[in-house]
């Protein structure tokens, strides 16, 4: 957990950095978010889902009864709308929303 701390903290300075006198709000931030996760398809939402879940891409691929280079190519596409160039952001950044649709 502490690596994604550090993460989670390196983020936030560059977001920071790169907003300059724009100053977003948490809640303008959250609502950003939601309207990248709207850009995804069902596959790439569900695909999401189980890798925030901790899921591995191989067990991705079984329980969604594909192959591994489909959730490859999921996970691109994921990364490319969402503006994230890992896995290790992805989790920091979305993990909240995912936790709370989960509990929908």
């Amino acid at each position: 957990m502490k690596i994604f701390d550090i993460l989670r903290r390196r983020t936030c300075r560059k977001k920071a950095g790169a907003r300059g006198a724009e100053n977003q709000g948490p809640e303008e931030e959250v609502e950003i978010r939601r309207q990248k996760l709207a850009l995804l398809t069902g596959r790439e939402k569900e695909c999401l889902l189980l890798l925030l879940k901790g899921h591995t891409m191989k067990e991705t691929a079984k329980l969604m009864g594909v192959t591994l280079p489909t959730i490859n190519t999921h996970t691109n596409s994921i990364h490319k709308k969402l503006g994230v160039k890992s896995r290790a952001q992805l989790i920091i950044q979305y993990r909240d929303l995912a936790e709370e649709g989960t509990k929908k």
